[in-house]
């Protein structure tokens, strides 16, 4: 999530491509808060957002800029925060459920593998 949370910031703080350091292609972020997303626009760069269901903490702000910036997304079914972290099952500090789901990491996997096929080939 802490990536995630990196990848969304820079797109709410930086709307346009003016540093060639951060010039993008695409970016991916899973299970991140997606604060300030929904004034973004997808125009700065092509982003998906993969949002676990159960993950009430933070789905609805990424939920929000899925409709209203119209970034790319998914809500994978059943999923907890860190879905991807094999052996995980606890709470973290903000109170998100975390919990491994092999289904979900393979959903998110072959969701990534489209998309930056997508968007690397430009």
């Amino acid at each position: 999530s802490n990536g995630a949370i990196a990848v969304t910031e820079l797109i709410v703080m930086a709307k346009v491509r003016t540093d060639p350091e951060r010039n993008f292609k695409a970016a991916i972020a899973a299970y991140g808060r997606c604060n300030g997303l929904n004034a973004a626009s997808r125009d700065y760069i092509p982003l998906l957002l993969i949002v676990a269901e159960n993950d009430v903490n933070l789905r609805s702000n990424c939920m929000r800029a899925m409709r209203d910036a119209h970034f790319e997304g998914a809500v994978l079914k059943g999923a907890y925060h860190a879905f991807d972290q094999q052996g995980v099952n606890s709470t973290d500090a903000y109170g998100n459920i975390m919990h491994y789901s092999a289904a979900a990491t393979n959903q998110a996997r072959e969701m990534t593998l489209a998309f930056l096929a997508e968007h690397m080939k430009k």
